[in-house]
């Protein structure tokens, strides 16, 4: 599941909707660069992919499947 993708996020939640879990862990992240990469080079799209990736998927996927959390 690609997780910043809003197609594959549906298909996952009917996939788990009705499956009760008492865990949920959300792992993904990404970084265009490292340590020593200045964020100010990095570009306005690199920054709204990770946001994406890094913030807004893990909300929608807990958002989507707080009904399953027991």
């Amino acid at each position: 599941m690609e997780v910043a993708s809003q197609s594959d996020l549906p298909e996952a939640v009917e996939r788990l909707s009705k499956i009760p879990f008492d865990l949920l862990i959300n792992n993904a992240g990404v970084y265009d660069g490292d340590a020593s990469f200045p964020y100010s080079l990095v570009s306005r799209r690199k920054w709204i992919e990770m946001f994406e990736t890094n913030t807004l998927a893990p909300y929608l996927i807990t958002a989507s499947l707080l009904e399953n959390l027991i």
